[in-house]
This record gives structure tokens, sequence and C-alpha cells, in this order.
């Protein structure tokens, strides 16, 4: 039987930080979901496409806002609030101001993309790149200092701030604006809780040594998560532009319990684990791997049985929370859990590049992939939504093996050890689709059956468990006693 997979002498803090901003995390995701439940009995299908075209355009233009120099802030370790991290804030503010004022003046263009008409909406929206730049540098220096406690606050407040402007703005009929007035006042709200946390001012004498270190691994980084960003979205693109807002609202709704619970988990321990690696870095190869192998087999973990029960619940979910309106989304919430769930895997591998300095490492590989799954989307377009979130599975799997081939030949780690960090995902899984997926197959669609699939999940994970992979409960005692500091 494999052993439990101990932690590294760096991996305590790393853990807490997971801690913080997975609460962080679920306070802000959990209100911005009830808004979200609100806001699909008060808007129709075409405002939420509206917003989500233009959103996903921002997604793209975001990774780049910083070019990557906030990254390498933290990279580099620094201590307390240096003269590169107020150049670095500097050249953040001018790289915000650029994109904003290009995406004001493309607004037209990018709307008649999309066939939208409102571009005037299209244009307060494109703001938002201005508001969530200025404050990106501050983030990544709490990152660097993990000070996950305090990025909470600003996580919490942005999303009390969404709640208490968008929902009156609905009730008043504005529409698809009440959702942009929403956002751009929560940014608002978070960068000036940014600058109240991290005092840090704009160094706006230019240093060619320092921008050039800044920018030398800030710009391979971005070029890698713009690779991934864009694999990310392209499907909204696809859809916003084949299929139309309507369709790409019922795609978008498809995608928020996946996005809740899933997609924006990763993103929390993406944001811890680029420190915590780096400052693993230091302590040599084995307290990386055995740090790499650990978080593999706790995300894996949480993806693979989240995604099993999201894909049985489904149907269910989509008719309970947001209504039968919104049941074309069914389908396709079943293939995205599934994919996302696969993509576990990527963030506790992919971040590993860029800890030891090579962040530009994955994109050989990406770049082909993701060029395949536009074409992938492209090619079944015409086929629905449905088709599209097939093509989001296939390619979710292949992404994430990518992933562990470059991750297992950095880490210099047999095929064994991955095998072994992942078993308890799959058995946790195959437990909940045993055990949960009749359940729902022999009970009507409603509440009933939601509450009892729900209900039977963890009772399969945890008896699969306990048959096929008992140490993994050693394992997350372990963990839990590190996050409260009793290890």
């Amino acid at each position: 039987m494999a052993e439990p997979l101990a932690p590294a002498a760096s991996s305590s803090g790393g853990v807490r930080g997971v801690l913080w901003s997975s609460l962080a995390w679920g306070l802000n995701r959990s209100v911005v979901f009830v808004l979200t439940l609100v806001l699909a009995r008060l808007l129709v299908p075409e405002d939420f496409g509206l917003v989500v075209a233009g959103m996903t355009v921002i997604t793209f233009l975001e990774v780049g806002l910083d070019l990557g120099v906030g990254s390498a802030i933290v990279y580099q370790q620094d201590e307390r609030i240096s003269d590169r991290a107020r150049s670095a804030f500097a050249l953040n503010l001018v790289t915000s101001g650029v994109v904003t004022v290009a995406c004001v003046a493309a607004a037209p263009a990018i709307a008649g993309f999309f066939g939208v008409t409102e571009v005037n909406l299209f244009r307060l929206l494109f703001c938002y790149p201005l508001l969530r730049g200025a404050g990106q540098v501050h983030d990544a220096l709490l990152k660097r200092d993990l000070r996950f406690k305090k990025r909470m606050l600003v996580d919490v407040l942005r999303a009390l701030t969404r709640v208490a402007v968008s929902i009156p703005l609905a009730l008043a009929g504005f529409g698809a604006w009440s959702i942009v007035w929403g956002l751009l006042a929560a940014e608002v709200v978070g960068t000036v809780t940014n600058w109240t946390l991290v005092h840090l001012r704009p160094r706006f004498a230019i240093d060619r040594e320092t921008v050039s270190s800044l920018l030398g691994f800030g710009v391979a980084l971005v070029a890698a998560r713009a690779v991934g960003t864009f694999q990310a979205n392209v499907d909204y693109l696809v859809v916003g532009n084949r299929l139309g807002l309507e369709q790409l609202g019922f795609y978008s709704v498809a995608y928020r319990l996946p996005e809740l619970l899933l997609a924006n988990l990763y993103w929390v321990f993406s944001s811890v684990a680029f420190p915590v690696y780096a400052r693993a870095r230091r302590e040599g190869l084995e307290a990386l791997r055995r740090t790499a192998l650990r978080a593999l087999m706790l995300l894996s973990l949480f993806g693979f049985s989240v995604g099993a029960g999201l894909a049985v619940v489904a149907r269910d979910a989509v008719l309970v929370l947001f209504s039968q309106r919104w049941a074309p989304a069914a389908a396709p919430m079943v293939l995205i859990s599934l994919g996302l769930a696969a993509m576990a895997v990527a963030p506790a591998c992919g971040d590993i590049a860029p800890a030891i300095g090579r962040p530009g490492l994955l994109l050989p590989l990406q770049i082909p992939s993701v060029l395949l799954a536009v074409v992938g989307f492209v090619s079944v377009a015409d086929r629905g939504i449905t088709a599209i979130a097939a093509v989001h599975l296939v390619y979710g799997v292949a992404f994430a093996c990518v992933h562990m081939v470059v991750a297992k030949h950095i880490l210099e780690a047999r095929a064994a050890d991955f095998l072994s960090a992942l078993r308890p995902g799959v058995v946790a899984a195959l437990g909940i689709t045993v055990t949960a997926l009749p359940v729902r197959l022999a009970l009507d669609q409603g509440l009933v059956a939601l509450l009892a699939t729900t209900l039977a999940g963890p009772i399969g994970a945890a008896a699969a468990l306990a048959v096929g992979s008992r140490h993994t409960f050693s394992d997350l005692r372990v963990t839990l006693g590190q996050a409260l500091g009793r290890a």
C-alpha cells in the first residue's frame, strides 16, 4: 500500500495560505453565486451573454496587464517594498492605461464580432482593466509575503460591493448595465483596499536594469499564461460568435457551478502554489518534489471528487437553482464538470516551471494543443453548446497529461509517484459515481433528487477511500493540522 506523502518543511505556510485563500474564495464566490442566482431570475439569457462576451475579452487582456512583473516580484523574493516594486507599479499603471484606451477605441469592432449593438456598454466595461491593474502589484506583494488573510478582506469587500450595486440596479430595470456597474464598483473598492493595506507608491524614474530583470521573467510568464487563458476562454468566443448571445448565456450558466467549485479553487491554489514552490525551490529539488506531489494529491482528490459529483447533479442543480428557463445548460454542465475535474492536475504541476525560473517551458507543448482545441470548437459549433462542451472535456484530459509529463521531467520523479498521488482522487470519484448516479436515475428531476444525490456522493467517496486508499484520511488530518498551525 502506498505511504502517505510527507509534507516538506516549507509547506506549512503554504497550507495555511491555501486555508485563508480558500476561505476568501468561499466567501467571495458564495456571495457572487447568490448574486448570480438572483440575477438569473431578473434578467434574460441575452443579458448574461452580453456581459460574458465583454468579460471574455477583458480576461485575455488581464493576463498581460502587469507584463508579468507582479509574478517576477514574487519569484525574486525581495524583502519589504523595494525600488523594484515601485518601478513595477509605475510600469503596471502605464500598461493598464494603454490597454484601457485601446479597448475603448476598439469597442465598436469587438461588439461587431459578437453581433452586439450595445457599444456604450462595452466602452464602460472596458474601464475594468485600468481599475484592476492599479492594484495588481499590491496584490503581488501580499502574495509574496504569504499575507493571505489580508487578501481575503479585499476579495470579500469586492463581492459585497457587487451585490450592493447590481441587485438594486437590476430591480430598477437596468438589465446588463446592472452587472457592469457592479463589477466596476467592486474593482474600485478592491483597489482602494489594496492601496490601504500595502503602502506602495510608484517610482517613475526608469532604471533599465530593474525593468529588464522584471520583464525578463515576466514576459515569458505572460506568454505562458496568455496561452492558458486563451484555452480557458476560446469556447466563449466561439459560442458568442457562431451561436449568438442567448446560447452564450446558457453556456455561461452551465459553467457557473463548475467555475464556482472547481475553476476558482484552482485559481486560489495557483496564487498560493507559485510563491510556495518558489520558496521550496530554495530548499532543494527533494523539497520541491515532495511539495508538488502532495499538492497534486490534495488538488486531484478535491477536483476529481467535485467534478464527478457535479456531473451527477447537473440536471437537478440547473432546474432547482436557476429555474426551468435555463434547462438547456444542464447537458453542457455535465461535460464541463468532467473537463474541469481533469484540469485539477494542471495547477499542481503548471506552477512548478515558473517557480524554477522557466515560465515559458510549457509553451512549445501548449500552443499546438490550444490550436487543436480551437479547431475542435469551431468544427462542432453548429451542433450546439453540448458539442462544444464535449470538446472541452477531451481537451481537459489532454491538457492534464501534458502538464504531468513536464512536471515529471522537472521534478525527476517516477511515473509511479504521480499515479500514487492521483489514486485518492480517482478512487473517490468512482465511489461518488457508483453511489450517487443510481440515486439520480431512480428519482424524478427536482429538489428531492438534488438533495438525495448530493448526500449520496460524499458517502460513496468516503466508503471508496476506506477500501481503496485508506492512507488518504491520515494525509488529510496532517493537512488540517498544518492549516491550524499544529504541524
